[in-house]
């Protein structure tokens, strides 16, 4: 009886240490997160829950319209520009030639009229030099200061359509910063109504400081890279002006030259 007794007293242990086991790792087990079930993506769900171009709009608030008017302005500017900053629509090449020919057959009274008649930028310069020719009396040096100031006037008025560019890609960006702090300013004031228990109304502020930076940026640094492409242009097409500026003066100085040989011989 005694070694049944003493058999029995480690099989009750095992017993007593299993229950313990078991006691402690179902409630680890239970407190354990199921494993997520494999999700199914509607393709076409998602695709239609992505944001729009008009959504981002309407998020950015009210900057987005300034924006908006600035990126059109610019790219109406570049049209402009790109129409008129051409070699045959800034310079007129017949024209020129057609001063020239008459120039050398010494009638500067038909080429003033011919001048008068051309509305392009070196038929106004030419016409404003020989404005100062007062009958025969050829002054050279006081047509030459008549037709520095004129090109200086067409150099300033043609510069004016491009650097309205450059406004526009200085402005977007400010606007666009505008905008951001302006979100900025809504989301401290929800956080100090609401709280922090609503984080879509700050998600919606933040969202607007956001995109009005970034839109700002897309407009100002294409309107930029416009701007220092058609300056360039237009400073090619000065450089041009101002040498057939200077083929016009030699050209009356030898038409001169030969009207008194002429006439002396």
């Amino acid at each position: 009886m005694k070694r049944s007794n003493n058999n029995l007293l480690p099989r009750g242990l095992w017993a007593l240490t299993l229950m313990a086991l078991l006691a402690v790792i179902t409630p680890i087990r239970a407190q354990q997160p199921e494993s997520p079930s494999p999700v199914k993506i509607n393709v076409e769900q998602a695709s239609s829950e992505s944001t729009t171009l008009l959504q981002l709009f309407r998020l950015g608030g009210w900057s987005m319209w300034f924006l908006l008017a600035g990126s059109i302005g610019a790219i109406g500017l570049g049209i402009y520009n790109g129409l008129n900053l051409r070699t045959q629509k800034f310079l007129h090449p017949e024209v020129y030639q057609e001063i020239l020919k008459r120039l050398n057959a010494f009638d500067f009274e038909g080429t003033r009229d011919y001048c008068e008649q051309q509305p392009v930028a070196i038929a106004r310069i030419v016409h404003a030099g020989l404005d100062r020719v007062s009958g025969a009396e050829l002054d050279l040096e006081s047509v030459e200061k008549g037709m520095e100031e004129a090109a200086t006037e067409e150099v300033t008025s043609g510069l004016v359509p491009v650097n309205y560019i450059s406004v526009i890609a200085v402005i977007a960006p400010m606007v666009g910063l505008l905008g951001t702090v302006s979100g900025m300013i809504k989301a401290f004031g929800n956080m100090a109504s609401v709280g922090m228990g609503r984080p879509e109304v700050l998600a919606n502020n933040i969202s607007e400081a956001l995109i009005t930076t970034a839109s700002g940026l897309i407009v100002g640094i294409p309107a930029m890279i416009i701007y220092f492409y058609f300056k360039n242009r237009y400073m090619g097409l000065i450089s041009s002006l101002n040498r057939m500026s200077g083929d016009v003066l030699e050209t009356m100085k030898q038409a001169a030259k030969r009207a008194v040989y002429d006439t002396n011989g």
